[in-house]
């Protein structure tokens, strides 16, 4: 495990959230596996490692994690489930899954707003 995170999810009622705080699987693998080093590509998706699932959680193969990254560090991480034509790392396809994301819950588009306020790079 690579220490704690803060995992947050949509609550039982509407515009609520539910939080805990979890052990935080050890990403860098499947990030060195999957992520482009290209850094204008602030914004990417990957699929989700075994080893990095989540107890009592259900995972499907259209799962994808999508990662924020700026300054060679993580700064966001979230998950969203993709059409089969859709599920590979392209510009085209995390775009899809950030507005995916941002339908789903207005908390994602809150995290990437606040990121690009901060300088990070703006989805492409």
């Amino acid at each position: 495990m690579a220490g704690k995170m803060l995992h947050i999810s949509e609550g039982l009622f509407p515009n609520s959230l539910d939080t805990e705080t979890l052990d935080a699987p050890d990403y860098l693998p499947g990030d060195a596996q999957f992520l482009d080093d290209d850094p204008t590509r602030a914004f990417q998706i990957r699929p989700i490692l075994p080893s990095e699932m989540l107890p009592g959680r259900h995972y499907t193969p259209a799962d994808r994690m999508v990662v924020a990254r700026a300054n060679g560090k993580v700064w966001f991480r979230g998950f969203v489930r993709l059409p089969s034509q859709a599920r590979k790392n392209t510009r085209a396809n995390t775009n899809l899954a950030l507005k995916k994301m941002a339908k789903l819950t207005p908390l994602a588009t809150k995290l990437i707003m606040a990121y690009a306020r901060q300088g990070g790079p703006k989805p492409v």
